[in-house]
């Protein structure tokens, strides 16, 4: 007579484990998997959306700080407005080029008061 598993269930009930062993171990391995992609797939497409939005303002900042640093080089008040190439050399990038919004809007800059924008919705420098 052959031996099957038995697992004490308290109470003198006594279930027989040997056929169902694996079908079990199987759907806890799916169950586990199922749980760990439902928690990791949104995290992945939600920052795949707000990199580039990220990007932007940080462009933003670094043209916002190129025009604080011309201004206060140049002497320039409030009132006045720097243009692409003033600010050129004063970009992080070498001066070698202007920034570009990864979702193709425009930037477009003011008086030195003024905080730089994006033409792209929800790209903005707080």
């Amino acid at each position: 007579m052959a031996r099957t598993e038995q697992q004490n269930c308290g109470r003198g009930v006594k279930i027989h484990m040997g056929k169902f062993r694996p079908l079990l171990t199987l759907f806890i391995i799916i169950a586990s998997l199922g749980l760990i992609a439902t928690i990791a797939i949104p995290n992945f497409s939600g920052r795949r959306e707000t990199a580039p939005k990220n990007t932007c303002i940080n462009n933003l900042r670094l043209i916002d700080a190129a025009i604080q640093q011309w201004a206060l080089e140049n002497n320039k008040t409030n009132s006045d407005s720097p243009t692409w190439e003033d600010i050129k050399k004063y970009l992080a990038r070498g001066g070698s080029e202007i920034p570009k919004c990864p979702l193709g809007g425009t930037y477009k800059m003011g008086t030195v008061l003024d905080r730089p924008t994006c033409s792209y919705p929800g790209h903005v420098l707080q």
